[in-house]
């Protein structure tokens, strides 16, 4: 007796190890989707980073915009500025449209899933709107300065280009080309040279500085996603 049951140790043994092993691969295969569906892609990542500058924009319709001395000789102002003083405003698009691109990435980042195709109807018709100006630019001033008319001109096929790409190219990398798009369309108002814009619609140097951000960071999330 005493020597059967040293020969079947040994064998209970490996025979548990074998149990062991099996569960501990059920487990790492049952777990693995879990663990990709909770991972973020680099576009899903580049896109929520891009909700803080996005929200900076955003609040620029409220509040004081920064602009260095030699460009503003008056007074930083203290308060925060209404929007609604001089009436409904196109520019108003600048900060709407940012807002509702934070939106919809906050809202689809948390639910792990992906921009459909309503809110691409919705960023496609934000970013021709914030891409007014460029239009106009090209019209008004193409005889009196041509200089930013050719520039306006160069924003709105950028723009335009980055729309295509959006609506080609599926899931987040999509959404990146959308937020890239609206980044090159509200390119113009970061532009001192129109100083009505840039001072009271725009937020001045904060808002070159979101408008700026959420470009760089579509932009490399793009390039880390193409070099996987």
């Amino acid at each position: 007796m005493g020597g059967d049951d040293a020969g079947s140790q040994p064998g209970d043994a490996r025979e548990a190890g074998s149990r062991d092993d099996r569960d501990d691969a059920r487990d790492a295969q049952h777990d693995a989707p879990i663990a990709s569906a909770r991972a973020l892609t680099a576009p899903a990542r580049a896109a929520m980073l891009a909700i803080v500058p996005l929200a900076v924009i955003a609040l620029g319709f409220i509040t004081p915009p920064v602009i260095p001395h030699w460009l503003w000789s008056y007074g930083a102002h203290l308060h925060f500025i209404s929007p609604f003083e001089d009436g409904a405003s196109p520019l108003w698009s600048i900060q709407i449209v940012a807002l509702v691109l934070a939106a919809i990435t906050l809202i689809d980042a948390r639910r792990r899933s992906v921009p459909g195709l309503g809110a691409r109807i919705i960023a496609t018709l934000g970013t021709l709107a914030v891409l007014h100006l460029a239009v106009v630019m090209v019209v008004v001033a193409a005889s009196e300065a041509p200089v930013l008319a050719l520039v306006s001109a160069f924003v709105i096929v950028a723009a335009v280009t980055g729309l295509v790409q959006a609506w080609h190219a599926r899931g987040w990398r999509g959404w990146l080309w959308m937020l890239a798009a609206y980044a090159i369309a509200a390119l113009p108002y970061a532009c001192p040279r129109w100083p009505g814009i840039f001072n009271e619609f725009s937020g001045g140097l904060t808002f070159i500085a979101g408008d700026v951000t959420v470009l760089v960071l579509a932009l490399r999330g793009l390039r880390d996603q193409q070099r996987r």
